[in-house]
């Protein structure tokens, strides 16, 4: 069997993405999970306007050799308004100052909602991973309502359960809060779920003590490190870095090593304050809730990935 043939065989992952530092690390972890195929990236805006997170998409794959991977532009508005996009946390080009290379690499031809619903009519759906905000799946599943049945294996970064206000100041987290309505129309529409929310996030992170490990990880472990490198720079006043979007990608990968409880939510897409707030409603849709994490197993696959060959 040839290396192709071989690809061909595992099982495939699409992420829909807005990088972003965190989104770039989870890419990398991706890549490096050998146990599946990265069969396509999808854009959204968020982090950063739509054409800049296409941008930095592509950049990050030719500097690791996998131009092989389609890169599909999504939404560049949410269903209603704008994004807020997210310069102060990730810095000038969404990536810490972290300067790579002008791609020549182009994205694909199409768009996001049109490539995913093709994908998922094929014979052999690849499990979608969400980690921007649902702009992208919520038009999806408006256009598309059949994706639906093939989006058993979604799991979202997205949402704030039981996180107190004080580390919400908004009420509510930065991918539910940039497009509340798709939010409400994908967790409310009873599309079958893992939403790794903020709370769960917040009980993993890297120090700076940490960029030492990366840095000797490997080609994807390096570039990892330089983000997160430059992203302590741009906030020397920070002790950890917190890792949503990998978190989401480990818990596609290998869900015994969080906890997950089925959860009845809503999202609120309405009013004037507190958009996208993350509500307990014994009303509304369940959803497998991640709730806590083993922090040693996370690390150990989050390194594993990343090129960290086991002692």
């Amino acid at each position: 069997m040839t290396m192709s043939e071989t690809a061909a065989t595992k099982p495939s992952v699409i992420i829909d993405c807005d990088p972003g530092t965190d989104d770039a690390v989870a890419l990398l972890m991706a890549l490096g999970h050998d146990a599946w195929r990265v069969r396509a990236l999808t854009i959204v805006g968020g982090n950063v306007e739509m054409p800049r997170g296409t941008r930095n998409t592509l950049a990050i794959l030719e500097h690791v050799g996998r131009t092989d991977i389609p890169v599909v532009r999504g939404a560049s508005r949410p269903l209603s308004g704008k994004y807020e996009y997210a310069y102060q946390f990730h810095g000038p080009g969404g990536m810490a100052n972290t300067r790579l290379p002008k791609p020549k690499t182009e994205a694909a031809q199409g768009n996001a909602v049109d490539y995913l619903a093709n994908q998922l009519a094929g014979s052999d759906p690849p499990r979608l991973i969400a980690v921007g905000p649902l702009t992208n799946i919520a038009r999806l599943l408006a256009l598309y309502p059949r994706a639906a049945n093939a989006l058993g294996g979604l799991v979202v970064m997205g949402g704030a359960v039981g996180v107190p206000d004080t580390v919400l100041p908004h009420g509510s987290e930065f991918n539910f809060r940039g497009d509340p309505l798709a939010a409400h129309r994908v967790l409310d529409g009873g599309t079958p779920l893992t939403l790794v929310h903020l709370g769960a996030c917040l009980q993993v992170g890297l120090q700076r003590e940490d960029m030492r490990r990366l840095e000797a990880c490997g080609l994807l472990g390096r570039l990892a490190a330089r983000i997160v490198s430059n992203w302590f720079r741009v906030h020397s006043n920070r002790e950890a870095y917190h890792l949503p979007d990998p978190l989401a990608i480990a818990v596609a990968i290998d869900p015994t090593i969080v906890r997950l409880e089925p959860t009845r939510l809503t999202v609120r897409a309405e009013g004037e304050s507190r958009l996208g707030e993350t509500l307990l409603n014994p009303e509304g849709s369940e959803v497998m809730l991640v709730t806590e994490v083993d922090q040693e197993r996370y690390y150990r696959l989050l390194y594993r990935c990343l090129g960290e060959v086991p002692g």
